[in-house]
């Protein structure tokens, strides 16, 4: 997937336009950087923590993903290690 660094289609530039003046109509400010976190959030709860399906949910790839998740310390999604399923006890008689 290519690196989405800059979204030059102008109908997403004016949906995100009217969006932000939508937010700051009802009282809202948020800057750059937390609307790019609930954004992360979002993608997160949408994809039930898949981080692949996440990051092609917002057009990133998962490697920015991942770095912007550390970023902002998001740590309810972070990857936990599997329980390894433990061995049936053997009894000898």
């Amino acid at each position: 997937m290519p690196s989405v660094s800059r979204v030059t289609n102008p109908e997403i530039q004016n949906s995100f336009k009217v969006f932000m003046e939508g937010l700051r109509a009802k009282g809202f400010s948020l800057t750059l950087q937390e609307l790019d976190e609930l954004a992360i959030r979002d993608a997160l709860e949408a994809s039930k923590g898949n981080i692949t399906r996440a990051a092609k949910r917002i057009m990133i790839g998962k490697t920015t993903f991942y770095r912007r998740i550390h970023q902002y310390g998001i740590r309810e999604w972070a990857a936990t290690p599997e329980t390894p399923p433990t061995a049936p006890s053997v009894t000898t008689s």
